[in-house]
């Protein structure tokens, strides 16, 4: 479900699990998702504990949260299964336009977007784990190829919300909204959804968020 649930920045690569396939757009749907469902307080709260399970594989997420589904009502599963197709659709036309301004990059750039992109896309790591790689494989990347990256993809997504651009937000704990600085742009009040994952490249190079707080 994290494909729904976590829609990257600017170069929009952060991981969601296969259920709801990869990132799209510059916000969490994680948070429409489970709210506009219309699920029973009962369900929601086991979607968030499954959610904010760091120690989860994004696999495991995955599995949990369609085990969870099949406990639905018709209405409900129909309802999912239509969402999970129309981010799918977003995510093959974002995927396509990556795919084009990355074949204009240095064979460096390119080479650092799809590390990051196996990462991303590697369902037996951990949210946090696939935060922290892709931290690692930006910090290892030189000025120049990151400045590349930023300019390379730049405008092909939207960009996020309050604290998830370009500063951290002082999120209220429950729209994840907040005052931006320049920063980790860590979207503090999202941070405890524990449900991150994306990076945008500009010139910051800890700029990886977690979702909305849910």
């Amino acid at each position: 479900m994290h494909k729904i649930l976590i829609l990257s920045a600017v170069i929009c690569i952060a991981y969601l699990p296969s259920i709801l396939s990869i990132p799209t757009t510059g916000t969490c749907y994680g948070c429409s998702f489970v709210n506009n469902l219309g699920l029973d307080k009962r369900t929601k709260d086991r979607f968030r504990i499954i959610l904010r399970d760091k120690s989860l594989t994004k696999r495991e997420m995955d599995d949990q949260i369609e085990d969870l589904i099949k406990t639905q009502s018709p209405r409900i599963k129909e309802k999912f299964r239509t969402m999970k197709d129309n981010y799918e659709q977003k995510e093959a036309e974002l995927r396509r336009k990556i795919q084009l301004a990355a074949e204009k990059l240095s064979p460096e750039a390119r080479a650092a977007v799809q590390r990051m992109q196996a990462v991303s896309s590697n369902k037996d790591l951990t949210v946090d784990e696939s935060n922290e790689k892709i931290k690692e494989i930006r910090r290892a990347l030189s000025p120049k190829i990151r400045k590349e990256l930023a300019d390379g993809f730049k405008g092909i997504a939207p960009a996020p919300r309050g604290g998830n651009v370009g500063g951290r937000g002082r999120g209220n704990g429950n729209s994840g909204r907040g005052e931006q600085t320049r920063g980790a742009g860590t979207g503090e009040g999202c941070k405890k959804c524990g449900t991150g994952g994306k990076f945008q490249f500009n010139d910051d190079i800890d700029q990886i968020d977690s979702g909305e707080n849910l």
